[in-house]
């Protein structure tokens, strides 16, 4: 399920995003502009080319860094996305009778992740295309309106023009989604990155094993 808590919010070691290449250094300029504002970001990519670590590093670098950072994995059940993200009221949802507070409320002033969403429900994209425009969003089965009060950044595989041509994203969604979008291309179109990017793992492995040892 999703985990959300302060110490997300700290930057942790193996949170960069490492390379020379152009496309690198545009995507750390886009992350530098994102984290003056607080407007949805969509990140796109194949599987494996750093989107989460796109995601916390637009968190460290934003107004919000000291606060949570929620992340939404593709593990939550298709069933229980809506409810993940909205939260739900007691009694509307057959299966899981007691209210729920989603990760929108959970993460009040911080950062959401929402991985895959070329896989998520037509009618629950419909719902965050609404809250992102509106900057309001109602629990599952209530009827109290929330101020949207966290920024939300948004993950998949394809572009926002692919996702939409395909129709695994709508219209609306696309849209609300336009403002920012960050394409991490994936390693074998940026093979200048190959020798920093094992630089920098094997450093951040030697820092884990003097921690762990007590050895400097």
């Amino acid at each position: 399920m999703a985990t959300s808590n302060n110490q997300m919010a700290t930057r942790r070691r193996s949170d960069q995003l490492v390379g020379t290449s152009r496309a690198v250094q545009r995507a750390l300029q886009q992350v530098a502009v994102a984290g003056r504002g607080h407007f949805p970001v969509y990140v796109f990519g194949e599987d494996g080319v750093d989107k989460e670590t796109v995601a916390r590093l637009t968190h460290s670098h934003s107004g919000w860094a000291q606060n949570g950072f929620s992340l939404d994995t593709s593990i939550v059940p298709a069933q229980l996305l809506g409810r993940e993200l909205f939260g739900c009221e007691a009694g509307a949802m057959e299966a899981l009778p007691e209210s729920y507070e989603g990760a929108f409320e959970r993460t009040s002033n911080g950062t959401v992740l929402s991985e895959h969403v070329e896989l998520m429900a037509k009618d629950l994209q419909q719902a965050l295309a609404t809250a992102i425009k509106s900057k309001q969003f109602r629990r599952i089965g209530g009827t109290k309106v929330s101020s949207l009060e966290c920024r939300l950044i948004v993950s998949s595989n394809a572009s926002l023009e692919e996702a939409t041509a395909n129709g695994t994203l709508i219209p609306e969604l696309a849209e609300a989604l336009r403002l920012l979008e960050i394409r991490i291309p994936p390693l074998r179109e940026r093979k200048e990155d190959i020798i920093p990017i094992a630089a920098h793992l094997l450093s951040v492995g030697r820092a884990e094993i003097e921690r762990a040892t007590g050895k400097p």
